[in-house]
Formats: C-alpha cells, structure tokens, sequence
C-alpha cells in the first residue's frame, strides 16, 4: 500500500463531506480485545468544539459497532475510493455481529497511530477519533419532519464527539 502521510483535517474536510455523501465512508471500532468491525457511514461532521477538532458521528445502538464504540471510547474514520464500492456495500449491509467483514471484503485492519481501534488500510483517508463526549438524540427536540422522516422505528442515534488526533492519507 502506499505510504500514509499527515493531512490538516482542515484540507480533509471537503473530500471527506463528498465521500460521505456518495456512502464511501467506514466507521471502525473495537472492543479493545481481539474484535474490531465498522460500518458505513453517511452522516457527519468535522469542526472545533472545546477548541478542539472533533468528528461528530452518529450511531444507532441497533448496530454492532455500537457496543464496540461503547467499549473502546476511539474510533477512525476511514474514506474509500469507489474502486472499493462492493466491499463498502458489503459492510453497509452486513453485521459484524454475524461474520466477519474484514475477511469477507479482503479490506485489512491495520493499526492506527494513537487508538485500539484499527484504520481500513485501502482507505484513501483516515481520522483518529477519541470519544470525548456523547449523547442520545432526544426525540422531543427533533423537528417533526425529521423525526419522521429517519426515526419512525423508534431507532435513535447516538451522537460521538471524537476529538481528532490524527489525519492522514494517500
């Protein structure tokens, strides 16, 4: 694979709002044993809180990498090309709680810099996340139309504060 090199999060905002938009984007987490899944991502965000660089995610506690968020407290962040748009496919469908998607898609977790949680090492880009707060969404507060719209089975995200330690990418 080709050599990583550090990104201003600043420069990787845009390509990383495109991915996001078109489903090119993982979510990876671990249990912080031998375990680590993810999951495809189209919501999100990157700006300063706290002064500090954060990568706001959501994840409904339904989902697998739910319990590994919860368990490790990091996740990564990774950006694919399209060129790996069935194995994403895959991991936007599949559960990690079932079978193992990393040997499914032949996608290799590699070790990231900073966390448990491992990068996607096919990802074009990657951000380092330490959770460092989170919350439920409260359903009263949603606009109507949006409650609607994305949460008539009652599923309600969670919202992950991660501050960014680290980007990086091809």
């Amino acid at each position: 694979m080709a050599t990583k090199r550090d990104i201003d999060y600043v420069d990787a905002f845009p390509p990383t709002m495109e991915a996001l938009a078109r489903g090119e984007v993982l979510l990876v987490s671990t249990d912080g044993q031998d375990h680590s899944s993810g999951m495809v991502i189209g919501w999100g965000s990157i700006g300063i809180i706290w002064g500090r660089a954060i990568f706001t995610a959501f994840v409904r506690p339904s989902r697998h990498t739910y319990s590994l968020m919860e368990a490790t407290e990091d996740f990564t962040v990774n950006v694919m090309s399209p060129e790996f748009k069935q194995a994403v496919s895959f991991w936007g469908k599949a559960s990690g709680r079932d079978q193992d998607k990393w040997a499914k898609t032949g996608l290799l977790p590699t070790p990231s810099r900073h966390l448990r949680s491992p990068i996607v090492e096919q990802g074009i880009l990657h951000f380092e996340c330490r959770t460092v707060h989170r919350h439920d969404l409260v359903p009263a507060n949603l606009a109507p139309e949006i409650g609607h719209a994305f949460y008539a089975s009652g599923d309600h995200h969670k919202v992950y504060y991660g501050q960014i330690l680290a980007c990086y990418g091809i």
